[in-house]
């Protein structure tokens, strides 16, 4: 862990002397060199990380300047530092703990603030990041969290990360992260940047398995089924006081809540416990037209009464969530009253895939509805 924290140091001054001889470790393809090259194409090469399975573009007139297994930085061939066209730096951070990435650059930010060489220039390299304010992406199956703009003021320095996590997982085995340092050219940092993250391809070990293959879930003691994505993780199943059951993916979180007609837990601040309110078809018929039906849910923006391809009917609701702890978002929730079961009340909701500022689920979330059955 502490090699990093002297690596990412280092990628601010890689062009002013931290730079080594390159290694023979990644295989540099120039695009150059192929027939029929796409227009998009000309002007970069190619990089390849064999060990990790990911490849991405860079400009043709760079060089990689220094590389190892874990780290390796990308500058124009030009040995005299170009501040202007900036540079990449690409990292490999190992995860052996387990942790979010949130803990991850908090871990990282108290090393730093141990280890770190403090300038009478540039002042404390150090700096805290708060990961739910950055902007999260889900392309073809994994996640890509892009940092804000940061920097040394005092050099005129300015970077962006973009962090990758590999199949949606929160608590990879390790963090791709991607620095993308400018100075003065705002090209670099809206072009350039924004080609070299299009151009990624993370390949799975195993092409010949989906990315992201459908999972089936069967409890008959719930008396519910259902299919959901592989990417979301596996379903865990946790109960409290013999009266309720909550379902949770591993990658997300809390994604099902359900109660029997044992008395509610009654702790408030839970979007979940609004299950412990469906009692009959009535409640769910009604919800839309009746607010008293709306326990703990704040605003509703939108109210659908729908059935699912199982001839499950449910009420779909765009209202205000609240968890303790955290901040309250607008969620999509799901209310369904199952009559085979002792757990009759069901409250679905996409609370922590909208937590965690996620994009693109929406389809695959509706799909995951609609194959909810009763068992």
């Amino acid at each position: 862990m502490k090699k990093f924290v002297i690596l990412n140091i280092c990628a601010l001054f890689t062009f002013l002397g931290c730079a080594a001889a390159p290694t023979a470790t990644p295989t540099v393809a120039p695009t150059e060199q192929v027939e029929d090259v796409q227009e998009e194409s000309v002007g970069y090469q190619l990089f390849e990380d064999e060990i990790h399975n990911i490849s991405f573009e860079y400009p043709s007139d760079w060089e990689i300047r220094m590389s190892d297994a874990k780290a390796t930085y990308f500058g124009n061939k030009d040995k005299q530092l170009s501040w202007e066209q900036g540079g990449i730096s690409y990292f490999i951070l190992d995860n052996p703990e387990g942790l979010t990435l949130q803990e991850y650059l908090d871990q990282e930010y108290e090393i730093c603030l141990e280890e770190a060489p403090v300038s009478e220039v540039f002042g404390q390299f150090c700096f805290e990041q708060n990961v739910s304010e950055w902007r999260t992406n889900i392309e073809d199956g994994h996640t890509f969290i892009q940092s804000d703009i940061h920097g040394v003021p005092e050099s005129g320095e300015r970077a962006k990360d973009v962090y990758i996590l590999k199949n949606m997982s929160k608590t990879p085995d390790f963090f791709v992260k991607m620095t993308f340092v400018y100075m003065q050219d705002t090209f670099f940092m809206d072009e350039l940047s924004g080609h070299v993250l299009q151009s990624i391809l993370i390949k799975d070990i195993d092409e010949s398995e989906p990315l992201n293959e459908e999972e089936e879930y069967l409890n008959r003691h719930l008396g519910i089924s259902f299919t959901y994505p592989g990417d979301w993780g596996k379903v865990e199943l946790d109960y409290e006081e013999n009266t309720h059951a909550h379902l949770s993916f591993s990658n997300y979180g809390i994604g099902m809540s359900l109660y029997t007609d044992g008395p509610g837990i009654g702790r408030g601040g839970y979007w979940g416990d609004n299950a412990m309110y469906i009692t009959d078809q009535a409640f769910i018929d009604g919800y839309c037209e009746d607010t008293t039906f709306h326990k703990f849910a704040g605003n509703v923006e939108k109210c659908e009464i729908m059935v699912n391809s199982n001839n499950v009917k449910y009420a779909k609701v765009t209202e205000e969530n609240f968890m303790m702890g955290d901040e309250s978002v607008l969620a999509t929730n799901y209310y369904i009253y199952n009559p085979n079961s002792d757990y009759r009340g069901i409250m679905i909701s996409d609370h922590d895939f909208r937590l965690d500022n996620a994009l693109g689920y929406e389809d695959e979330y509706e799909e995951f509805v609609d194959s909810i059955k009763f068992e």
